[in-house]
């Protein structure tokens, strides 16, 4: 069973955050039309939509995640399974982290969280879509990382895995690539042909090499061409190199001051030509290039701009200037981004800048000024200026993010966090509680606020929950708030009085974080606050007695990264970021001693690295416990912080930038309203088994039902509403949607949703841009779809209308068709969810949705997804999480949908990875493989070795199982039951009587659980499964000790299911009605058959044995046909008794009785209730509901 995320961030959007009001930076930026995205310094990117012709920029959205400058964004195509082309970017940070986001709703796809080794600064990438060295689309896209080192990384533009790093280089290179070959197309090789300049000018061709042997992974080599030293010649007065492009028949080499084009020497063969150049006295700051590799967009350092267009013979051309124009003067150039389609001629030039002087009590904002780039026969030039668009930025703002309207506080979030159950956050001076109701439809009206006594409005800059224990106990405790503020004040407050306790003035500068120390330290230590400032000055508090026990000076203001404590000891050791570790012992009394002094910066000291002297793992006294502030500071890792129910998830980053964000965790919502659900299904009174509608999990589930459809069901259903409504089942017009109606609110001010993507990258919308957007994304529309459907189908059976639900689910699937592109995988990515209700929806909104696909929409779904199939994918992807995924959707299509329009080798190609999958060490393969043999037995059992998928199945119930996987695996193995009983019935007998002791004891259990849950299925092979048990009996076969606990469980299933069964305990026989006209008696102590009993002609039935176990009555009768009951007298003895009178078939015994009973209408006259017993007078009796109809003598 899978358990993947399902979680939405929902924020409220200010004036200020919509004008993207910010101290950072703009490192980069990149057009890829229509959007302009910006890399700030913060690690946070900004979209703008630049609308024309107006040339107006509009903030769409902030996507945040990373924690270090971006260094560089670029674009990538890609496929999609609802198109044929899906237009991405990367986008890389100073710390080599690379992410993949989508341009379609900006959520973050992939994410490698390192790309470059030895901590080495990266400074670029250059993204190859089509190198050759990849066999298929998945795995010739590449993606090179460079910078500040002799290595540059190559990863899978698909995966972003690492496949290779390229090494071998004597100085910095700077790489391009210039064209794939094959190469020894027998032996599947291809490569891709690289060439790097270094500092001087030197330029190396290398060779990257892709080789599969067999099933393994590609293999990636480079090999440098050593017979080729070409060189570039250089401008020596224009600086160093900057970066080199490949144009239209040669290469654009960028230095500091200059640009020039060079050509190869197809005369000698040995370097390059320079054909033209142009110095750039102002300095560069970037180059673009155009789409068709002939316009260069220069940005000077003095912020101006110059284009060239490359002409015949290699000359560059200048055709356009643009100095900065006067309206800039009084502007600092941040950043300039240009783009222009040779194509169509024009292009877009934006210019981020900022005033040189601010305005006191205001913080920074960035301007624009947007402008057109027009090709006119043989210039260009740059006009229609849209001068410091700054007041477009923020355009027709909704209710819910004015400023007049009260529903804003005036002063910007700074930072948030998890406090008396409900979100805390700090705005200015004040701290505002919401639940989560609250936060999502009422943000004016938090639950509680609180007004820290400031004498200076310094803002608060840090929140932190502190719970303490009682000392010695695992609960109760007292939970604190404690707030920092930008003068370095902290203020203590308790709950649930909420009222300020202490305020201690700790330092002059900000206070950056604050973890609170383990209560196994020393006295004077335990359960006490670290707090530490921006300039790495620390103090210990007292929370419980509001006091500062030390202060611990900085060290030449560098920033503190880790602290170390030892179990049972006061003692303290403070890293700081230049490597230099202090070591402080607080002893008994006051103050602090420091015990070693402090090393030379660069000596090798640090606490990490010391001879393992710290270490990350607690335990005996004595050894170091290292606790790294990206661990417990600023909320490094949001989206793990949640309330006690985990319905409410801390996104402090985003409050940080001034946008109050909190994560709602769906999950947490429907498990709270299931245990509700649960609760109140045990009340005795029917008319009290509902949840109320004040209930906690009510109010919770419908808040954000409302927050993800404020429209109510006008959004929920499209325009449905506005068509006729069918009648529902009670004839009452529309009581389906009026039921649906009342799970929304009606007053609200609503949330703006976002999306959380890979490695918890967050992408929020501005609120304008959400509104315009009917359809954001397949992907975002199958989630909200899932989400609200899965909380309208629980809400329903809450208040007791559950029988509305599968009009209500089938009528919005319904108005969604055809109106609105969804994501399948995002439905087989919850398809197998451990949550019933979940994967109920999960599977009804697949098959809405795949039942009204086209024959052509079919074709490119199936052509998008083989590729990742596990006999197709490489084996470097076969960990991606679109490779289950395929599996469900193809193995439902050829299940559900086959028309003959598949060929035979996508029907093999899922029956063999399915196959594949359970044999996966990974849960999650082999849950969904599990999944889909049970769903498409049927098609797969003619294409797969089915006993062997019945093994593997039967290897994976002999291990230890969580109660969700056992529990699936039993729905595989009655649905195969189900579509092939015999089939499967063999294979277990087989299993039985032939594996290994816990496979055989497995296959047993599996038999229990299937006759528990649906008898009739085994009724006609159960004679094979009983022989097969049998069998493990014999004293000789060595399994009887092993899987006896299992047999005993399976005979009184038996016992309880089939009247074609009997058996005597004490003498350990089994009768079995085997065949019409054959009754089986085992002597389990022996493993044998014991007696065979004949002498009738249809199947016996109600086998009962007597008390002592010698005689056996049954009954034969069809529908409509004669009833007889029939008695055998087995031979009597002692030894026949302790059943050891044969070891093999004996010979038939005859019936000693055969006694035919006059019914009314045959067994028909019997009814349902029927029942044969011994009574204490050794006679036959026979009961039809209750009541004797004849008792025979034996």
């Amino acid at each position: 069973m899978s358990r993947p995320a399902f979680s939405f961030p929902y924020s409220h959007w200010s004036p200020r955050a919509l004008s993207l009001t910010t101290p950072a930076a703009v490192t980069t930026s990149r057009f890829i039309a229509p959007y302009l995205l910006l890399g700030l310094s913060s690690g946070e990117i900004s979209i703008f939509t630049v609308s024309s012709p107006s040339n107006t920029p509009h903030l769409s959205a902030r996507l945040l995640g990373h924690r270090s400058p971006i260094v560089a964004l670029s674009p990538l195509e890609t496929l999609s399974e609802t198109s044929t082309v899906e237009l991405q970017f990367l986008s890389l940070s100073s710390d080599g982290a690379l992410s993949k986001w989508s341009l379609a709703d900006f959520r973050c796809l992939q994410s490698a969280l390192s790309t470059t080794s030895d901590r080495a600064r990266p400074v670029g990438m250059v993204v190859v879509p089509r190198s050759g060295v990849g066999e298929s689309r998945l795995t010739d896209s590449l993606v090179m990382v460079w910078g500040c080192n002799t290595e540059i990384v190559v990863l899978n533009a698909e995966s972003l895995e690492t496949v290779f790093v390229w090494s071998g280089h004597v100085d910095w290179p700077l790489p391009v690539a210039v064209e794939t070959r094959g190469v020894g197309v027998g032996e599947r090789r291809r490569e891709c042909e690289l060439l790097t300049m270094l500092r001087g000018g030197e330029v190396q061709r290398w060779f990257l090499t892709g080789k599969r042997e067999r099933s393994e992974a590609s293999v990636l080599a480079v090999r440098r061409d050593e017979d080729k030293n070409w060189r570039v010649e250089l401008n020596e007065g224009w600086g160093r190199v900057r970066r080199w492009e490949k144009l239209r028949g040669g290469y654009l080499v960028v230095q500091a001051r200059g640009i020039a084009f060079h050509v190869p020497n197809a005369v000698r063969d040995n370097g390059f030509v320079k054909k033209s150049e142009m110095a750039i006295a102002d300095g560069i700051a970037s180059v673009e290039v155009g789409t068709a590799r002939k316009t260069v967009i220069v940005q000077t350092e003095a912020g101006g701009i110059r284009i060239f267009i490359l002409r015949e013979l290699g000359q560059l051309e200048e055709v356009a200037t643009w100095p900065p124009p006067p309206f800039l003067s009084s502007e600092r150039i941040l950043n300039v981004a240009a783009f222009f389609d040779a194509e169509a001629g024009r292009g877009k030039l934006a210019v981020a800048s900022r005033p040189k002087i601010q305005k006191a009590g205001e913080r920074p904002g960035i301007d624009f000024s947007v402008a057109d780039i027009l090709r006119h026969e043989s210039t260009i030039d740059i006009m229609n200026w849209n001068e410091k668009a700054d007041g477009a930025l923020s355009p027709a703002l909704t209710n819910s993010t004015k400023l007049d309207d009260g529903s804003m506080p005036p002063e910007p979030s700074t930072c948030s966090e998890i406090f008396s159950n409900m979100l805390a956050i700090a705005h200015g001076t004040n701290v505002y509680l919401y639940s989560l109701t609250a936060f999502l439809l009422a943000y004016h009206e938090p639950n509680a606020s609180i007004k820290l006594p400031c004498t200076n409005e310094a803002p608060i800059c840090l929140l932190k929950r502190v719970h303490i224990k009682e000392y010695g106990g695992s609960y109760g405790g007292t939970e604190y708030l404690v707030a920092g503020t930008q003068v370095g004040d902290l203020y203590i407050i308790e709950a649930p009085s909420y009222s300020c306790l202490k305020r201690l003035p700790l330092f002059p500068t900000a206070v950056a974080a604050a973890h609170l120390l383990p209560s196994d330290l020393g006295r004077r230590l335990r359960s006490t606050l670290l707090v530490i400032t921006t300039d790495g000055t620390a103090s210990i508090v007292d929370i419980e007695r509001g006091r500062v026990l030390v202060t611990f000076p900085s060290h030449e203001a560098s920033r503190l990264t880790s602290f170390a404590t030892k179990p049972g000891q006061n003692i303290v050791a403070l890293t700081y970021q230049d490597g230099v570790c202090r070591e402080w012992s607080m002893g008994e009394e006051e103050g602090g001693v420091l015990l070693n002094p402090p090393p030379s910066r660069g000596s090798g000291h640090s606490k990490e690295d010391s001879d393992g002297a710290l270490s990350d793992e607690g335990g005996d006294t004595g050894e170091w416990r290292v606790i790294h502030w990206e661990d417990g500071g600023h909320h490094e890792e949001d989206g793990g912080e949640t309330n006690s129910d985990g319905s409410i998830q801390l996104w402090d980053i985003c409050c940080r930038v001034e946008i109050p964000t909190a994560g709602v965790n769906v999950r947490a919502i429907v498990a709270a309203l299931e245990t509700a659900m649960s609760t109140a299904a045990q009340r005795s009174r029917e008319g009290e088994k509902r949840v109320i509608g004040n209930h906690p999990a009510i109010i919770n589930a419908k808040s954000l039902l409302t927050a993800l459809f404020p429209g109510g069901t006008l959004d929920l259903f499209l325009d449905y509403g506005n068509a006729e409504e069918d009648d529902d089942d009670e004839g009452d017009l529309g009581d389906w949607r009026f039921a649906v109606d009342q799970l929304f609110f009606r007053r609200k001010r609503p949330a703006t949703l976002g999306l959380i993507g890979a490695a918890n990258r967050v992408s929020m919308f501005t609120p304008t841009a959400f509104a315009e957007r009917e359809d954001i994304s397949p992907t975002a529309t199958s989630i909200k779809l899932l989400a609200a459907l899965t909380l309208i189908t629980l809400l329903l059976e809450a208040t007791g209308k559950k029988g509305y639900i599968d009009t209500v689910v089938e009528k919005m699937l319904q108005s969604h068709l055809g109106k609105r592109k969804v994501a399948l995988g995002l439905f087989a990515k919850f398809w197998s969810d451990e949550n019933p209700a979940i994967r109920w929806v999960a599977r009804q909104c697949l098959d809405a949705f795949m039942s009204a696909l086209t024959a052509d929409e079919r074709k490119v779904v199936v052509e998008y997804w083989r590729s990742y199939l596990p006999v197709d994918v490489p084996p470097e992807l076969s960990s991606a999480k679109e490779v289950a995924r395929s599996v469900i959707l193809l193995g439902k299509l050829i299940t559900d949908y086959d028309d003959n329009s598949y060929d035979s080798t996508i029907k093999k190609s899922v029956a063999r990875s399915a196959e594949l999958l359970l044999n996966e060490q990974n849960p999650l393969y082999q849950d969904t493989a599990i999944e889909v043999l049970g769903y498409s037995w049927t098609p797969f059992e003619k294409l797969l070795d089915a006993y062997s998928a019945i093994h593997s199945l039967l290897r994976i119930a002999a291990s230890e199982l969580p109660g969700p996987r056992r529990e699936l695996l039993h729905r595989c193995f009655l649905e195969i039951a189900r579509k092939n009983s015999p089939l499967l019935a063999t294979s277990l007998a087989n299993n039985i009587a032939h594996s290994a002791p816990e496979i055989s004891a497995a296959a047993i259990r599996i038999v229990t659980a299937i006759v528990r849950q649906e008898k009739p299925v085994f009724a006609d092979v159960l004679p094979t499964l009983i022989e097969a048990v049998v069998k493990t009996l014999d004293p000789s076969s060595g399994l009887r000790e092993r899987v006896l606990p299992a047999i005993s469980e399976l005979v009184e299933t038996l016992l309880a299911a089939y009247k074609t069964v009997a058996f005597h305990r004490p003498s350990q026989r089994l009768a079995v009605s085997k065949s019409p006209g054959l009754v089986i008696i085992y002597d389990l102590k022996a493993g044998s058959i014991l007696h065979v009993l004949s002498g009738h002609k249809l199947l016996a039935r109600h086998l009962v044995f007597d008390t002592d176990g010698r005689c056996v009555a049954a009954m034969e009768w069809e529908a409509g046909a004669e009833v007889t009951l029939l008695v055998w007298r087995l031979p009597g003895g002692f030894l026949s008794y302790l059943g050891t009178a044969t070891t093999g078939e004996s010979e038939r015994l005859q019936p000693r009785v055969v006694k035919k009973l006059e019914v009314e209408n045959g067994g028909n006259g019997l009814g349902e209730e029927v029942e044969v017993r011994w009574n204490a007078e050794r006679k036959v009796e026979v009961l039809a509901g209750g009541v004797k109809v004849v008792e025979v003598a034996a």
